[in-house]
């Protein structure tokens, strides 16, 4: 990984603003919702990929999925080819310093497809009103998917071995094969450090399965505080996985004594929660016209179950956005002070800045959230103040 050495505090610079249009659901007439909130400054960001690449290397890889045996058929909510631009885009934003064509972006474009396919999965699993999906009774082919995946994780699955059928989940076949050839693929990038290196990773990935297994037999919905619910919604995105992948790919490993200090778990947890909320907000009318509305949700919990209006639900997210930022300075403060400038340390920051504004990008042009372009405006601080600055650039 490329590091920019000691130390350099980052700054809050521009705003998302937003416009979001022909918000439908049968509680309310159609709306329209406006707020912005703020961005931060990463020192080094990819500039925009152009289009044309964009949808070159989503081909590639919608191809590939088709070899493992992926139809649309397997997914409810979006098509192959929209999951794919969407698990792309985010690869390349969120690994500045990797080059498109490198063994570690294909691990990271593959992982992250898996990544959506097995949300789409999951969220369909939750929602669909079949008599032989969801709830207590069903949780157990639920664990015996997730078992599996985990048992590939570790290294531990014999690709031989006869995989249960069950008809709620006709990709498992094609997930499992497709996961356990990233894993070969990390051991073939990071050698045999790769399944020590990827021991937190898991337990991540686990925490977020029962996450999905606890909303299964019980789902998060109105009868919980709003607080519960956030807690929820946070760990169950599982930013967090994707934030820790990104840092094994990128050499980045933090020390223990630095992992355990609870600013640093702070840290991890809001961009989580950044992570959480900018997809709430700015998927708010897609998820809105899913259904009866999708709670996995922050905005529709609170507008469905918490009597608040769309645009309230929206500024109150807006302005936990604004102040996990200003809190998120402070407490890299905090930790240089504590640990002194430990490269890892440093490195990892400006993968959180990265993670953070990378998302920005994706909303702006993936046709997965609806956003628009001329809906969507990011802007910095200098652009706003008519003076014309550079950033940057790896």
């Amino acid at each position: 990984m490329k590091t920019l050495g000691k130390y350099q505090p980052t700054r809050l610079n521009g705003f998302v603003t937003f416009e979001i249009p022909d918000i439908i659901h049968p509680s309310f007439p159609k709306v329209t919702v406006t707020g912005k909130y703020l961005r931060i400054q990463p020192h080094t960001f990819r500039p925009e990929v152009d289009p044309a690449i964009v949808d070159e290397i989503s081909e590639k890889y919608c191809k590939l999925a088709n070899q493992y045996g992926f139809g649309d058929h397997h997914f409810k909510r979006y098509s192959i080819k929209t999951m794919i631009l969407t698990a792309v885009q985010f690869a390349l934003y969120w690994n500045p310093w990797v080059d498109l064509r490198s063994k570690q972006m294909d691990f990271m474009m593959r992982k992250n497809i898996w990544l959506w396919f097995f949300d789409d999965a999951m969220e369909e699993f939750w929602t669909s009103k079949s008599p032989t999906v969801g709830g207590k009774k069903h949780i157990s082919k639920l664990q015996i998917v997730h078992s599996t995946y985990l048992k590939i994780f570790h290294g531990t699955w014999n690709s031989k071995e006869e995989l249960p059928s069950f008809p709620e989940y006709p990709q498992l076949g094609a997930m499992c094969a497709w996961i356990n050839d990233v894993v070969k693929l990390g051991v073939e990038i990071r050698g045999d450090e790769y399944f020590k290196e990827c021991d937190h990773l898991i337990r991540i990935f686990q925490t977020i399965v029962d996450c999905n297994h606890w909303f299964t037999v019980n789902p998060v919905d109105g009868r919980y505080t709003q607080s519960t619910y956030h807690f929820w919604r946070v760990v169950n995105a599982g930013g967090n996985f994707v934030l820790e992948l990104t840092a094994i790919m990128m050499d980045i490993r933090i020390p223990l004594e630095i992992r355990r200090h609870p600013a640093f778990d702070r840290l991890i947890t809001i961009a989580m929660t950044n992570a959480q909320l900018v997809n709430d907000v700015l998927g708010v009318r897609k998820d809105f016209s899913y259904g009866n509305g999708d709670l996995d949700n922050e905005v529709v919990f609170h507008v469905l179950h918490k009597n608040e209006s769309v645009q309230e639900a929206v500024d109150a997210l807006c302005d936990m956005i604004n102040g996990d930022l200003h809190d998120l300075l402070l407490i890299k403060e905090a930790l240089i002070d504590i640990f002194g400038e430990e490269e890892n340390l440093v490195n990892f920051f400006d993968l959180i800045d990265l993670f953070i504004d990378g998302h920005n990008f994706i909303y702006v042009n993936n046709i997965r959230y609806k956003c628009e372009r001329g809906f969507v405006r990011l802007s910095r601080d200098e652009e706003l103040n008519g003076v014309v600055t550079k950033q940057a650039i790896i």
